[in-house]
């Protein structure tokens, strides 16, 4: 959350994921002057799903898991000026322990970031995760169109 490097994580074009020996779990934060301003603020899980978002324009940051992150991300939402936030959480097996893992995270999160924002909205993706829906055709238009009907969080 303060901005520094805690941990290198890879992926290979096959989809095996691993972290450089001595990583530690933080968030994803990309060049700090493209999460500055502009359009609300997406958290989503993941560096994968980060790097969609960015694709798209989004200003974005990533936790590394459903429910991880979330000090850090206060830590850098507190030394940011207050901007609405959008949470985008996996879309799971439906009754599945991971789904109900995965809301209670953005729940969580929502929860303890509020106080911090303008204002909190969460919200599943149209399909598992951001990269899926990416893969499947998602352009900036949509994201913004579903992210503003997403219903605001409210504790």
């Amino acid at each position: 959350g303060a901005g520094n490097v805690v941990g290198i994580r890879l992926r290979s074009f096959t989809g095996k994921k691993w972290a450089v020996k001595g990583s530690r779990n933080g968030i994803f934060i990309p060049n700090p002057a493209l999460v500055e301003h502009g359009d609300p603020l997406v958290i989503c899980e993941g560096p994968t799903d980060l790097s969609a978002l960015l694709d798209l324009g989004l200003d974005a940051l990533a936790r590394p898991d459903n429910l991880g992150g979330v000090d850090a991300l206060r830590s850098y939402l507190g030394r940011h000026a207050r901007r609405d936030v959008v949470i985008v959480h996996d879309r799971d097996d439906p009754g599945s322990v991971a789904e109900v893992a995965t809301k209670h995270g953005a729940v969580m999160l929502a929860e303890a970031i509020a106080p911090l924002c303008k204002g909190v909205k969460v919200f599943a993706p149209h399909a598992k995760d951001i990269r899926e829906w990416y893969k499947k055709g998602l352009d900036r238009d949509t994201f913004m169109c579903v992210a503003n009907n997403a219903f605001f969080f409210s504790a």
